[in-house]
């Protein structure tokens, strides 16, 4: 059981307001060339546009999170005995990031009509 609450537990910052707001970790020169250490001047150089920022969740994170508008039942679903639903409520976050173009969905009478090729329309 433990495995599973903490492979989750990630989930739980859109739950608390005020992990939201605050900023965890500030971004530091010396954080982010950490990985590049001992690699030659030249090849630095190349790589260090293509080293991804991740010591600094922001203030975009909490603008995502806010544009989301996440329904009221999440904040229930926060509770210890409905934890098995984190990895649904993630992946609906998800779509919602990935899929902001409403054409995009799916419906029940699209599904009906045209069957499971209707995947394979409505995403291209």
């Amino acid at each position: 059981m433990t495995l599973w609450y903490n492979k989750y537990w990630g989930g739980r910052s859109f739950t608390v307001p005020c992990l939201i707001s605050c900023v965890i970790f500030k971004p530091s020169p010396h954080n982010l060339t950490r990985p590049l250490q001992g690699i030659k001047e030249r090849i630095k150089a190349e790589l260090l546009p293509y080293l991804p920022v991740s010591d600094n969740a922001g203030d975009t994170q909490s603008r995502d999170i806010k544009f989301l508008r996440i329904p009221d039942y999440f904040t229930v679903l926060r509770e210890p005995h409905f934890q098995r639903f984190s990895a649904w409520l993630g992946g609906e976050i998800v779509a919602k990031l990935v899929f902001p173009n409403p054409t995009n969905y799916i419906s029940k009478v699209d599904y009906n009509e045209s069957g499971p090729s209707v995947v394979h329309h409505k995403s291209y």
